[in-house]
């Protein structure tokens, strides 16, 4: 028998988003392996990395948002609590776009830096 130490959230109970990545981390469709074990790729249109992981996954986190360039426009995607997607376009103006992704998002976590 071997042991298998896992953080457990605060709770003590694993939450949806937990739940879901485990079962998400071997039977993903947008999962692209490579030779090295610990290397794994994710193909979803949404993901921020591009990494499969825990904390880049876009179907394994309740919340989340990317940016992504359409032509000369730049969309703002975010899941919302139903699990589906809603897109917002965005200013070409730089200080604009800031300005108005930091009132979007500002209920949300921030992961990435």
């Amino acid at each position: 028998n071997t042991f298998r130490w896992e953080k457990i959230p605060k709770h003590g109970a694993m939450t949806f988003d937990e739940a879901l990545w485990r079962s998400l981390i071997h039977n993903c469709n947008f999962r692209v392996k490579k030779e090295v074990a610990s290397e794994s790729f994710c193909s979803h249109e949404y993901s921020a990395t591009g990494l499969c992981n825990r904390f880049s996954c876009p179907l394994a986190n309740g919340q989340y948002a990317t940016v992504s360039k359409k032509g000369a426009c730049y969309c703002l995607h975010q899941k919302t609590a139903e699990d589906t997607w809603s897109s917002v376009k965005l200013c070409k103006k730089p200080a604009a776009s800031a300005s108005r992704l930091d009132r979007l998002l500002a209920s949300m976590p921030s992961v990435l830096e």
